[in-house]
């Protein structure tokens, strides 16, 4: 009964996140951070002095002493002012869904909205997926889907101006939704669809508008990444949120290049889905796995960089992912270190104290 009471209110304690708190609550703690930022600053510039007034006496030991706290401090200040930033974004991020709520009347129909929206972006990205796999579409086919994906893209563009006009910074929403922008500007499939002179000369920008297009694939990977803010503030997710998010762009652009380096070099790659596949077998695997052997320089050489990518993003990602597993247990080990200490430095002093009365 006892350690069911104490697992559901640590389960209720460590359930609380930032995006819980209201925003005068975020408010005092971004400034509060700021204040311990300006603290070692002043700190900094002590040691600044210190360090002089040893040099100039030629002290090498206390010099190389303050180097190694000015070092401490450092990684102190870097810490709480990624700290700052993270609260920053929190506060932005309710700011502007309190402004939203303020002007639909209710969260639900806030949540409605975004869920609306993500449906959309899965439909456009089935619409990509599908036109590209199929090369051989009729014209009709293709036009009705740039219609299509022109109209998403209008419903995306209103929602980002939207969005935009009722955040607090501008700055901070331009930044962390640039890739909403880029990807919903409409560009056209093919531009066989326009049938006049002055735009078929422009057949060579084809592959660009395509690749532009492809970007579009990232934003239901932000639209996730974004999400995992509130699960980071569980686990210290840092360094595996950036190692997942890298990865994916790598195995993206990594499929979409061999595509256009390999695609007419009469091997296995032939389509994007073969091309998406040798990415991620290449980046998980180091190559291993065999499936493709690139004929040109630009596929070796892109080959080459998915390996060394590919060792070092997976390799971080289980490194943090075995830290997280065991953190629990290295707590454990160092409170029974502390706990042993404890205990050897009360024997020490029985110890001098029997000698003593010797």
């Amino acid at each position: 009964m006892i350690k069911k009471d104490f697992n559901a209110i640590y389960k209720s304690i460590s359930s609380v996140s930032l995006h819980q708190f209201p925003e005068e609550t975020l408010r005092s703690m971004y400034e509060t951070y700021s204040y311990k930022l300006k603290e070692l600053l002043d700190e900094l510039k002590i040691m600044e002095k210190n360090q002089k007034e040893n040099l100039d006496a030629h002290d090498g030991l206390q010099a190389e002493n303050l180097r190694i706290k000015a070092k401490k401090v450092q990684s102190q200040f870097n810490e709480i002012e990624d700290e700052k930033a993270r609260i920053w974004k929190v506060l932005q991020e309710c700011i502007l869904k309190e402004r939203l709520i303020a002007r639909f009347g209710s969260s639900w129909l806030v949540n409605l909205k975004e869920t609306f929206i993500m449906v959309l972006i899965v439909f456009v990205l089935s619409l990509l997926f599908y036109d590209l796999t199929h090369p051989n579409l009729s014209l009709e086919i293709k036009r009705l889907f740039f219609f299509i994906d022109t109209g998403c893209c209008i419903i995306f563009l209103t929602n980002f101006f939207y969005e935009l006009r009722l955040a607090d910074s501008k700055k901070w929403y331009w930044k962390s939704h640039i890739i909403d922008f880029v990807t919903s500007i409409p560009f056209p499939a093919d531009l066989r669809i326009f049938r006049t002179g002055r735009v078929l000369r422009l057949a060579r920008l084809v592959r660009l508008a395509r690749l532009t297009r492809l970007l579009r694939l990232f934003r239901i990977i932000f639209f996730f990444w974004r999400g995992m803010d509130q699960l980071s503030d569980v686990l210290n997710m840092k360094l595996m949120k950036k190692s997942f998010f890298y990865a994916m762009i790598v195995l993206i652009s990594g499929g979409v290049l061999i595509y256009f380096a390999e695609r007419g070099a009469g091997n296995s790659v032939s389509n994007v889905n073969d091309s998406i596949w040798w990415s991620f077998t290449t980046l998980v695997t180091g190559g291993f796995a065999d499936i493709h052997n690139p004929l040109t320089a630009g596929g070796r050489i892109l080959t080459v960089i998915l390996i060394i990518a590919g060792m070092i993003l997976v390799g971080v990602f289980t490194a943090t992912l075995t830290s997280i597993l065991v953190g629990n247990e290295s707590e454990e080990i160092n409170s029974l270190k502390d706990e042993i200490n404890n205990k050897m430095n009360k024997l020490d002093k029985k110890i001098d104290k029997l000698i003593k009365e010797r």
